[in-house]
C-alpha cells in the first residue's frame, strides 16, 4: 500500500467528523485538495486549517519502517495542533492507537479492524506482539510481582513509574515501558506468595515449588529462602 492509496482513502473521510484518542480534540475533513496537495481541517472549536501532504506522506513512510510510531517524534514535535495529523491516521481502518510508556503511539495493523472515522485502541495481547516483534521490550522478560492487596499496590506502580496498567486478566495486569515488562498479580487469584519473583532460567534438575498458568503459558514457581524465581517449563 503506497502513499497514493492513502490519499484516496482521506478523501472517503471528506464530512466526517474524526475521533480523537484526546477526547474533546475531534477534527472534520472539510476538503482533501489533490491539487494544492493539502487537507483541510476544521477543528471543535471551528477553526480552519491545512494539513499538507508532505507532512503526513511522512508519517506514513514512519508507519511503514516501523510498524508503530508517535506522530510527535516524527515530526520532531514541530508545528501546531500536532494531535490533527494523529487523529487522522487513527481513523483509519488499517492503522490502531496504542500507549507505550504512557505516551500515545499508533500502528500500521495492514487490515481493517474499524470503519472509516473511527478509532480502536489496540489489543493488550496485539500490544505484546507488536512489541515483540518491533521495540526492545521482550516480550518474554518481565518482573512478576504478587500483591495481597493489588488496587493498591497497581496504584503505587503507576504512581512510581508514571504508566497505567493494562487489565489482562482477572487479577492480572501489566505494565509496559519502552525496554521493560511488569506483570502484577493478585495472590488469591494465583495462589502465591506475595513478593517479587525474577524471571530467570532454572536449571532443569532443581525442583520447582509449582506451577501455574499465566500469559498463556505454564510456568515453573522456584522458591529459595528469600529468593523468589519464576521460569517457563
Amino acid at each position: 500500500m503506497n502513499f497514493t492509496d492513502v490519499i484516496k482513502d482521506l478523501v472517503k473521510m471528506e464530512g466526517l467528523c474524526l475521533q480523537s484518542i484526546r477526547p474533546g480534540a475531534e477534527i472534520v475533513i472539510e476538503k482533501v485538495d489533490i491539487d494544492q496537495k493539502k487537507i483541510t481541517i476544521r477543528n471543535s472549536a471551528g477553526k480552519v486549517q491545512n494539513r499538507y501532504f508532505a507532512e503526513l506522506e511522512r508519517i506514513w513512510d514512519a508507519l511503514l519502517s516501523n510498524t508503530v510510531i508517535r506522530v510527535e517524534e516524527v515530526l520532531n514535535g514541530s508545528g501546531s495542533s500536532r494531535n490533527q495529523p494523529e487523529t487522522i491516521f487513527a481513523n483509519l481502518p488499517y492503522v490502531e492507537w496504542l500507549k507505550i510508556s504512557n505516551k500515545k503511539h499508533i500502528a500500521y495493523v495492514r487490515k481493517p479492524t474499524h470503519s472509516f472515522g473511527t478509532i480502536r485502541q489496540m489489543d493488550s495481547l496485539d500490544v505484546d506482539r507488536l512489541l515483540s516483534q518491533g521495540t526492545d521490550v521482550d516480550a518474554e522478560a518481565f518482573l512478576l510481582i504478587v500483591s495481597e492487596n493489588i488496587s493498591a499496590t497497581a496504584a503505587s506502580i503507576s504512581s512510581c513509574i508514571g504508566v497505567a496498567p493494562n487489565a489482562i486478566a482477572v487479577g492480572v495486569y501489566e505494565y509496559i515501558t519502552n525496554s521493560n515488562r511488569l506483570v502484577l498479580v493478585s495472590s488469591q487469584h494465583s495462589n502465591l506468595k506475595c513478593g517479587v519473583y525474577y524471571n530467570l532460567p532454572v536449571s532443569p534438575h532443581y525442583p520447582c515449588d509449582q506451577t501455574i498458568s499465566l500469559l498463556g503459558k505454564q510456568w515453573g514457581i522456584y522458591i529459595a529462602g528469600d529468593l523468589k524465581l519464576i521460569s517457563q517449563v
